[in-house]
């Protein structure tokens, strides 16, 4: 045997090592056992049934909130106790659709920042022939106690 051959990872095996092999007894070999290797689908791990499931059940549980939330927006009456009043320009109207009718928006621009009020599909086609740029003071309320998402109420120009 050369250094070459004595250095590499693989080798041959001399005709002497041949011989002197012997196949395992058939009782040892796996190819005798055939469910050794293959799982028993029957036997499911239950942790693992529940790992799997679980992103499922987070999204699931994730959406019926969200709906009962965007449900309650829609179908609330706005709380005036909480009413604000904005001042600003306006700066046009919006339609988003998703699932459902979809959502409108009223956007006004107050001091460079802009502000986003939803309105009702009634108001956006009365308000989608506004002028844009004019100055308008609106009243706003929300529909949820303590909630961001503002309702317009009313528009008045100046």
């Amino acid at each position: 045997m050369s250094d070459g051959e004595k250095n590499s990872r693989f080798r041959r095996v001399p005709e002497s090592e041949k011989k002197g092999r012997a196949w395992p007894d058939k009782s040892l070999q796996a190819s005798s056992h055939p469910g050794m290797f293959t799982p028993d689908l029957a036997k499911k791990n239950p942790i693992y049934s529940v790992i799997t499931a679980l992103p499922v059940i987070m999204l699931l549980v994730g959406l019926v909130f969200w709906y009962q939330g965007e449900n309650a927006q829609q179908s609330g009456s706005p709380i005036i106790a909480e009413s604000v009043t904005l001042n600003g320009q306006f700066n046009g109207v919006s339609k988003a659709t998703a699932a459902g009718e979809g959502q409108f928006f009223y956007w006004l621009i107050q001091n460079g920042d802009e502000k986003t009020l939803r309105i009702s599909p009634d108001q956006y086609t009365q308000f989608s022939q506004g002028e844009l740029g004019s100055q308008v003071s609106v009243t706003a309320a929300p529909t949820i106690s303590g909630s961001a998402t503002l309702w317009l109420l009313e528009v008045e120009r100046q």
